[in-house]
């Protein structure tokens, strides 16, 4: 066993230096200007309120960072990754870029919401081992020893490859064990039902459902949607499978952007390392041609170069806003740059594999292993079995603790899904009473946020000491049974662990309060929505389900 994984780590995938440098660039120039993630900077208005850390280092904070760290972050985190687009103090940079852009996740999923985006934070941490300074870059200019890390890429690249099959693992595993695989219930209809993403996705509900029968094509998209996500973990022990597998995931997220309005057109930096492996002599005179401009600039002129970029970009980027051209240019989603490239991407290497008929390996023109490296063979062995071996507590968090984003705004992914033709959605009304009057607010106005992280905190924070539509005293969890329909239970059980209690806690109510000096109470209802298609449109039968109020003095 052990023999077959070092032969696999260390030969399975290798790529050439030049290729991983061109992988290098183009993740930093993505990163840069076009895709990014939500700003954090209005959370630290918060302080102690409303935080809700998912399990691990943002756990041992008592709230959201000051402002004035979270800038030094975002310069830190600009000014990494400028040095990365130049190759210059590549494996710095390389973790400095990850370990930034990771903290500032931590921030956003403190709100309660986790996205599906850690990978691409992950990415630079990984491949500061394959070397992919060494190329088209500052470093290779200067030519300092210890600038990037040599060696073979093949480890590295193999890990990265676990960590992409782990993801999608998780990702299927989770579905599986949440109605997906129900005969009776159908996720992704349920998913178009209640959100709606774009107009064309409820006519091509009404077609399909209607004109073609429905719910038998329905639960096979859930069926191939597990099958496929599970199977991507399996296909990395052959190059030429798991090259298969990434293009079937590129027509895997191109399908859900028009469908479902989901973007991860950004995961392509992950695949690129795999999906293409140009040999280096193909590559020869790109390389020199970059390093010949960057050796004319002068070897010691390139660090004041770089911190004047990043700190122009991040001073920029604080008034102005980060540029994300592929996720916004020139139109929204699904007609944004990043689908096209996403569309492109498929096109090219479905002609190359398939149409084409000379399908191919992907090539294997990197440096070998070095013939002393014992040690660093034992090193590899001990992260790739102790990174299997987590995979049963990441399930066990993913489940239990970590993700805990509770049924009544959660992800249709993991719940509520479509049985019997009807889905079901919960959706939550506030108001403050002032003087005997009840005014109407929406979750933005009331914690003075961006709308997409008041939705997830007030969906998340609430319901608190519920009572019954009659008025009558609820149990918690006769409460939270009401909300669930598949797969959110755990979820709930696990609220303790990130600071959800019965009440509001002082730094909330204090927040609310100095919000809203006048306000006496909070009125919270909660309203489940019965959604079904007849007739070629939505229908709602909703029906008020909890309905309770919070003194705010």
């Amino acid at each position: 066993m052990m023999g077959w994984l070092d032969r696999w780590s260390s030969c399975a995938y290798t790529r050439s230096v030049e290729w991983l440098a061109i992988c290098r660039i183009l993740y930093a120039a993505g990163q840069l200007v076009g895709w990014q993630p939500g700003p954090v900077r209005p959370l630290a208005a918060l302080g102690g309120a409303f935080f809700f850390p998912p399990l691990g280092p943002f756990a041992l904070l008592s709230g959201y960072p000051p402002v004035q760290v979270l800038d030094a972050v975002y310069l830190c985190r600009d000014v990494s990754l400028m040095a990365l687009l130049v190759g210059y103090r590549t494996t710095l940079a390389s973790w400095t870029a990850g370990m930034t852009q990771i903290s500032l996740a931590g921030v956003r999923y403190s709100s309660g919401k986790i996205d599906h985006e850690f990978l691409i934070f992950v990415f630079p941490l990984v491949m500061s081992f394959t070397g992919w300074g060494r190329a088209a870059s500052v470093d290779a200019v200067r030519a300092t020893p210890g600038s990037s890390r040599p060696g073979a890429p093949g480890p590295a690249l193999a890990y990265l490859a676990l960590l992409i099959g782990l993801t999608f693992f998780t990702s299927g595993f989770v579905k599986a064990l949440s109605g997906w695989l129900d005969p009776g219930a159908a996720a992704t209809r349920a998913y178009m039902l209640i959100f709606k993403p774009h107009a064309w996705s409820t006519g091509l509900l009404n077609v399909t459902v209607e004109g073609v029968g429905g719910m038998w094509l329905w639960k096979a998209i859930d069926y191939v949607s597990v099958a496929f996500e599970l199977a991507v973990l399996a296909s990395i022990v052959r190059p030429g499978w798991f090259q298969i597998a990434l293009t079937a995931a590129l027509g895997f997220h191109l399908s859900v952007v028009p469908l479902l309005g989901l973007d991860f057109s950004f995961l392509i930096a992950c695949y690129l390392p795999f999906l293409f492996g140009p040999a280096s002599g193909t590559l020869q005179p790109i390389r020199r041609y970059v390093e010949r401009s960057m050796a004319r600039v002068g070897r010691w002129c390139w660090p004041a170069l770089v911190v004047a970029a990043g700190g122009g970009y991040w001073l920029l980027g604080q008034r102005r806003g980060y540029p994300g051209f592929l996720q916004a240019w020139p139109y929204p989603t699904p007609r944004s740059l990043g689908v096209g490239l996403l569309a492109a991407t498929l096109a090219y290497v479905g002609w190359r594999d398939w149409l084409r008929r000379g399908w191919s390996r992907a090539a294997v023109d990197g440096p070998g292993e070095p013939a002393s490296a014992e040690a660093r063979t034992v090193r590899r062995r001990m992260g790739f079995l102790l990174t299997g071996l987590m995979l049963p507590v990441q399930l066990a968090c993913m489940m239990w603790v970590s993700e805990p984003y509770p049924a009544p705004v959660g992800p249709l992914f993991t719940g509520n899904p479509d049985v019997g033709g009807r889905a079901q959605n919960f959706r939550l009304e506030l108001a403050l009473s002032e003087e005997g009057r009840t005014t109407p607010v929406d979750e933005a106005r009331l914690l003075g946020l961006p709308v997409w992280y008041a939705r997830i905190i007030a969906g998340f924070r609430f319901p608190l000491a519920p009572v019954s539509a009659d008025g009558s005293p609820l149990d918690r969890w006769t409460w939270y049974d009401d909300l669930v329909i598949q797969g959110h239970m755990n979820k709930f059980r696990a609220l303790p662990f990130h600071g959800v209690h019965a009440g509001l806690s002082e730094p909330e109510r204090s927040y609310l309060a100095r919000r809203f000096p006048r306000a006496e109470r909070l009125e919270i209802s909660w309203w489940r929505e019965a959604i079904a298609f007849e007739g070629g449109r939505p229908v709602f039968d909703q029906t008020l389900l909890n309905a309770y109020s919070v003194p705010l003095r």
